[in-house]
């Protein structure tokens, strides 16, 4: 499309509307509209706006190239025609709001269209209805808040006022009503408020309100309110943290119904003063029978590893585990049967290197090796680790510690010294992780 074509497109797409208004004012002049009546001019005259803003969206680059467009040529007019045809169009009290001239002419400049957009906001609704408004009442849409939503400070009075903020349902700038908020209930009381959920933005809100104004199946703006606010709470619904992860929750048990198969038995296939190993057997859900070999170790027991901390530094072990490598861990041990997992991990701080404390927290679980071990790590916090006199006698092990900053640590494990897993991945949940409950543990 040239640009001739493209004003010859919007002159005749603005003198229809004009036309369909003239016709509008005519009508209302001698007929009380019903609900239904005045939405459907609503609607009519927002399809008009959208289509001429989507047209000069399209064509913007024609108009730049235009030398109107440019500076030496910018009061001139590119459309300009006159609207005397409609009679009641050219009322005194429409000519601004439509925006035609006193001498009865449209008229815009290169750089108007270029930056067009639709030049009353209302959609000359109040214009067309005069005495039958579409609206009985106003019709806001209000911000969430639990609190209020901004401070205004007064300094003069040393004192700081709360206000609340109400958008206007149609105007999509960034306009709104700001009320205080002692005030709020006498402001909306000749009001239609729509209230957004905690987790629905406004213009979310306002998208959903002028959708369901656009829709016909909607033969009242009660319709249309009423759908909104239902629209609202679920997509509030959905917008919830909470929601999306028991849906994605959902998602991940759907997923894994289809390859978990059951269960059928186990096989012991060695037994040793610590470890056995078992063999178990599964049907999968596509009829195939697989074996798993599992390893248990310590009766099957689950453990603790232990992040303490004395005196602003971390309690490290050293003892002898694979030949003549030095591995640098947290302290750890199994938790014995009817023992309390903080108890356990307690024990096992005493035992490895004569430190105590009374402040423990579980911070996360895993599976220490889910292909071959069914048993489960509980990783704990000890903070306030002090020294106690008593000597623990661990019968096989024989165990030293050191105490380490944190710059030490890093240095343990930049240089494969701290390599054992569970020490390196519980380092890591303390320093880093967000622990259960959403609530992040105190890094130190």
């Amino acid at each position: 499309m040239d640009l001739k074509k493209f004003l010859e497109e919007f002159v005749k797409l603005k003198k229809e509307e004009f036309s369909y208004i003239d016709k509008v004012l005519e009508l209302v002049q001698n007929k009380t509209l019903d609900e239904v009546e005045k939405l459907n001019v609503y609607r009519e005259l927002e399809r008009y706006k959208s289509k001429l803003q989507l047209l000069v969206n399209k064509n913007n680059s024609l108009i730049r190239k235009d030398p109107y467009y440019g500076r030496k040529g910018i009061d001139e007019y590119i459309i300009n025609f006159s609207v005397l045809e409609y009679t009641y169009v050219i009322d005194d009290e429409n000519l601004s709001l439509l925006g035609i001239d006193k001498n009865y002419n449209y008229k815009l400049t290169a750089y108007e269209l270029f930056n067009y957009q639709y030049n009353n906001k209302r959609n000359n609704i109040d214009i067309l209805l005069k005495e039958q408004p579409l609206f009985e009442k106003p019709i806001y849409i209000r911000a969430y808040h639990k609190e209020p939503n901004f401070i205004v400070y007064d300094f003069e009075e040393l004192e700081c006022k709360y206000y609340s903020i109400l958008y206007d349902y149609i105007d999509y700038t960034d306009y709104c009503e700001t009320v205080d908020i002692d005030k709020t209930d006498d402001f909306e009381k000749d009001k239609i408020i729509i209230y957004c959920g905690k987790n629905t933005d406004i213009k979310y809100a306002k998208k959903i309100f002028k959708n369901e104004m656009m829709d016909e199946k909607n033969k009242s703006v009660d319709d249309c309110v009423k759908n909104t606010i239902e629209k609202i709470s679920k997509l509030d619904n959905v917008k919830n943290p909470k929601y999306k992860k028991e849906l994605f929750l959902k998602k991940i048990k759907i997923l894994y119904e289809s390859v978990k198969g059951s269960y059928i038995d186990s096989e012991l296939l060695y037994e040793g003063n610590f470890i056995k190993l078992i063999n178990e057997t599964y049907k999968l859900p596509n009829d195939k029978i697989v074996k798993k070999e599992k390893v248990i170790k310590n009766d099957g027991k689950d453990s603790v590893v232990i992040i303490a901390r004395a005196n602003s530094q971390y309690i490290v072990t050293l003892q002898n585990r694979i030949k003549d490598t030095l591995i640098a861990e947290f302290p750890a041990g199994y938790i014995e049967k009817d023992e309390d997992i903080l108890q356990a991990a307690k024990r096992e701080l005493e035992e490895e290197t004569s430190y105590t404390s009374d402040d423990l927290q579980i911070i996360d679980e895993v599976y220490t090796s889910c292909g071959i071990d069914n048993s489960k790590t509980y990783i704990v916090v000890a903070d306030g680790c002090h020294k106690i006199d008593k000597k623990y006698n661990i019968g096989t092990e024989l165990v030293t510690y050191a105490l380490c900053n944190h710059d030490e640590i890093q240095y343990l494990i930049d240089n494969n010294i701290m390599n054992a897993s569970l020490s390196k991945l519980a380092y890591y949940n303390y320093r880093y992780g967000q622990y259960k409950n959403n609530v992040l543990y105190l890094k130190k």
